[in-house]
């Protein structure tokens, strides 16, 4: 029956020209009217463990930028199934709803958890 079902679905696909919208490419950012682009740089302040981190997240260059434990941090986005991470071969910037945990890497050691201010 799913095979019958997936025929049938191909068939429509090719004789209207439908592409299904899981298919169809996102529009690229600058193809998007003003209001719909997504900010170059957005800032964000939290409080990791009673200190103050701003995190500067660069839609440009794909990346977060913060210092912690005096030293300028630029993390590229990686791939994450469950909210948004960045990382490079020391540490890790994990992003969980209004939360974010930063962590050693390889062993992923907490050094400290962080909550939107």
């Amino acid at each position: 029956m799913m095979l019958r079902s997936f025929g049938v679905l191909a068939a429509l696909v090719v004789a209207t020209g439908a592409v299904p919208v899981s298919a169809q490419p996102l529009p690229a950012p600058m193809s998007l009217p003003p209001s719909m682009r997504p900010a170059k740089k957005v800032t964000v302040h939290y409080t990791c463990s009673g200190l103050h981190v701003n995190a500067v997240y660069d839609n440009v260059l794909d990346r977060v930028s913060f210092v912690w434990g005096a030293k300028d941090n630029h993390l590229p986005h990686v791939m994450s199934a469950d909210g948004v991470r960045y990382a490079n071969s020391a540490i890790e910037w994990w992003e969980k709803g209004n939360n974010v945990t930063l962590s050693t890497l390889p062993d992923h050691n907490v050094l400290t958890t962080c909550t939107v201010r």
